[in-house]
Formats: C-alpha cells, sequence, structure tokens
C-alpha cells in the first residue's frame, strides 16, 4: 500500500517550501487553492505542460487523479496534496446552510476516505498532505498543537492525526540573520508547547531535520526496504 505523510505547520512555516530538492520528473503537485509554489522558478519546474501540477478542488476529482496516477503513471512515486485541509474548508461552505449534525459526520468521512484510498495505492508511492495546525489553549495557555479543522463540530467527530503513521511539524528557528527551516520528526516540547509529531521508532535519528522532502523520502523508502 502507499505511505501517507502529514505535513503539518502554520502558514509560512515551510510545507510547500519542502518540496524544492524533490525529482520534478517522478513527482506531481496537486493543488487546491492553486497558488504559486514559494520558491525560485517553481513554475517553470511544476505545471500542467510537465503534466506534474494539477489543480483539484473536490473529492471526485482528486480521486479519478489518483486511481490515474496509480494504474497509468508508474514514473510518478511521489504525490503532493498542498493544502488538503481545503477540501474539508470548501465543502463545509458548501453545505453552510444544511441544518443538522450529520454533515459534520459526512465532511470527516469524506477527508478520510481520501486516505483511506491511498492505502490501497500502490506500494511504491508516497503521498505528502499539507495541512495547517492550530493552537490547543488550557487556561488561557497554549499547551499543545493539532491539525486545523473548519469548525468544532467536525473535530468533536475526528482527529485525522489519529489515522497517520506519520506526522512531521513544521518548526522554522527564527534568529535576527535568517531562518532555518525544520521537520519536528517526533512528539517533543517545544518553548512550553507540546508538539504531536509522529514516525515509526528508528526511521529519523534526529528530532530535528532540515525541511526537505527528498530527505524524509530516502529516511522512508530506506525504513521500508
Amino acid at each position: 500500500m502507499a505511505k501517507f505523510v502529514g505535513i503539518i505547520g502554520d502558514t509560512g512555516s515551510g510545507k510547500s517550501r519542502s518540496i524544492l530538492n524533490l525529482d520534478p520528473k517522478s513527482t506531481i503537485v496537486i493543488s487546491v487553492l492553486n497558488k504559486p509554489l514559494p520558491f525560485k522558478s517553481a513554475n517553470k519546474i511544476y505545471n500542467k505542460e510537465n503534466n506534474n501540477y494539477v489543480y483539484i478542488k473536490d473529492y471526485s476529482s482528486l480521486k479519478i487523479l489518483l486511481n490515474n496516477i496509480d494504474k497509468k503513471a508508474p514514473h510518478i512515486k511521489v504525490i503532493i496534496i498542498d493544502d488538503m485541509r481545503y477540501f474539508m474548508t470548501t465543502e463545509f461552505f458548501n453545505r453552510a446552510l444544511e441544518t443538522g449534525y450529520t454533515k459534520f459526520t459526512q465532511i470527516a468521512k469524506n477527508f478520510q476516505s481520501v486516505l483511506d484510498w491511498i492505502q490501497v495505492m500502490r506500494d511504491d508511492l508516497i503521498v505528502f498532505g499539507m495541512l495547517h495546525d492550530e493552537d490547543v489553549y488550557n487556561d488561557k495557555f497554549i499547551v499543545t498543537k493539532k491539525v486545523k479543522l473548519p469548525g468544532q463540530l467536525i473535530e468533536k467527530e475526528y482527529s485525522p492525526l489519529e489515522t497517520m503513521t506519520i506526522a512531521l511539524w513544521c518548526k522554522p528557528e527564527v534568529t535576527k540573520e535568517n531562518v532555518n527551516y525544520r521537520f519536528i520528526t517526533n512528539r517533543t516540547i517545544v518553548e512550553g508547547i507540546e508538539i504531536p509529531a509522529k514516525s515509526p521508532e528508528g526511521m529519523f535519528e534526529e528530532l530535528f531535520i532540515p525541511n526537505d522532502l527528498s530527505i524524509v523520502l530516502k529516511a522512508i523508502n530506506e525504513y521500508y526496504n
């Protein structure tokens, strides 16, 4: 089965930037917002002409594309879904006038169905899903982080983090001179805040690694192969 990896962090924390060093010949970017990738000449590397950049905003189109990649594009080894949360957000707003609580369960179920679909794709595929994070407060203090979802009623029904084996958190180290973009590979506490990152034991030797999906890809392939 294909492997899903959550890449989680705040806006500007390096989620999309981490794509930079991947091989564009074996990578496809599925954009939910159709926003430019944040590195130099990205639009010349990932575009429709190269068949490695696609704008999709609904589940049915996404599943058709994933199926085509799975069955008809063996050269593709890496799929990026950026920003994956907006599948839920779009559905949430489209159904805003519906009454009752059933819709919140359905929104969560529809999102999870994508993760379930990925699990039955071919073994040599790795799917990186970009997701935003959100602060969790206790008595006005931030105590931990979570995956941001569109609405508290959805959060009561569903936590996508629970269904992931690998969830890397983006945590830049900011100094006066520069910004050092990093991933956190496992659960830890940073500046008094719990970061619920996770990965299989022994996959990453370090708690902090460079914000580079080519390094993550290499580690995952070596671990499972």
